[in-house]
């Protein structure tokens, strides 16, 4: 369903083939139906904030990351190489709080010292990189 339509009261019909949603009497969504226990998906029905982790989109985080800082932005880069990257989203998510807590300018020496190690783990340069060591 349409992220704008979750507060609201829906109406839902089903058939032996598709799935329609109502919101005051006009159709907002259809769907295919689904076996038992599958889904059916619109990733552009989820709100934008979230639609980045729903769709395991690994370049806005490359970017968000870019965004806090050079060496941030690299180290998403590295993060996200290899099989399977959207694997690591929440890595990259972890990442991306870091400055909350400990600023932007620790967290960028603190990946700076990552990557010239090659050490590409959250919770090894994310926790002790940044609390031990990146953090004195």
């Amino acid at each position: 369903m349409p992220h704008p339509y979750l507060t609201k009261t829906v109406s839902v019909r089903g058939d032996s083939r598709l799935v329609r949603i109502y919101h005051d009497n006009q159709i907002i969504k259809v769907h295919a139906k689904m076996a038992k226990g599958k889904r059916s998906t619109d990733y552009a029905d989820y709100p934008p904030e979230k639609s980045a982790y729903a769709m395991r989109d690994c370049d806005y985080y490359t970017q968000k990351g870019g965004e806090n800082g050079l060496a941030q932005g690299k180290f998403m880069e590295a993060l996200f190489i290899g099989d399977f990257p959207w694997a690591r989203i929440r890595e990259a998510q972890k990442l991306l709080r870091l400055p909350e807590r400990y600023g932007i300018a620790r967290v960028e020496a603190a990946c700076n010292r990552a990557l010239s190690f090659g050490l590409i783990n959250i919770h090894r340069s994310g926790g002790a990189s940044l609390s031990n060591e990146g953090f004195k």
